[in-house]
Parts: structure tokens; sequence; C-alpha cells
């Protein structure tokens, strides 16, 4: 039998000759480094999607359904480059919070069904 080394940790690997891993936790921990090498761009569009949302129902909170300059949310630290969809209506969606045009540089937050706003 020959000397096999794990591909995660380097160990020295006991059992089957074709044996890559030491444990199954090895052998997941080198699959999800590389599906996360595989797909950071994804990844990272999706936290800033998810942020960008969890920024919106904050500013919703604080100003409700006024309309707002985009200077407001840029303040906030939305980025408006980042939207998982853009409907025809020209709505842009970060994840379930709407953001629709309504005027020359002015936003309304369009707040998920489900969603009360505290007053």
């Amino acid at each position: 039998m020959k000397d096999i080394t794990c591909k995660t940790c380097q160990q020295k690997v006991h059992g089957r000759n074709n044996q890559i891993y030491c444990s199954q936790k090895c052998k997941n921990e080198f699959h999800n480094d590389k599906y996360r090498k595989r797909h950071v761009n994804a990844l990272t569009t999706l936290k800033v999607i998810m942020n960008n949302a969890k920024k919106m129902e904050k500013l919703y909170m604080r100003y409700g359904d006024v309309a707002l300059n985009s200077k407001v949310f840029i303040a906030s630290g939305v980025e408006p480059g980042y939207t998982n969809f853009t409907r025809t209506d020209g709505l842009f969606e970060f994840d379930d919070w709407g953001l629709k045009e309504i005027g020359e540089d002015l936003y309304k937050i369009v707040a998920p069904r489900t969603h009360k706003r505290n007053e």
C-alpha cells in the first residue's frame, strides 16, 4: 500500500488504496471550497442583493411610502447596480423589495405584500 495524503489537511490517509480524504469532514471542506471558488461572483452578487433588501427595509421603516431622491438610497448603502430583476414596468427588485421610479431622480420603495410598517 502506498502512502496517500489527504487533499485537504495533508495527513496520512488510512483505508482503501483509492481513498483521497482522511474523513468526510475533509471531503466536504474540499468540495465546499471548490464550490465557493467556482461561484464567487454569484455568491458575492447574492450577498449584495440581500444587503440591499435589508437596507430597503430600514429605509421603508424610516420613511414609508414617500418619494425619495436617489442620493438617499446611495447614502444608506444601497447599491443600485445589484438587482435580481428589473420588470418591464420599471420596478427594480431587491429580493422581495422593490424600487419604482416615479419621477426624475425620485423613487418609491415597494414593500412586499406580507410586510407591515410599524407606525
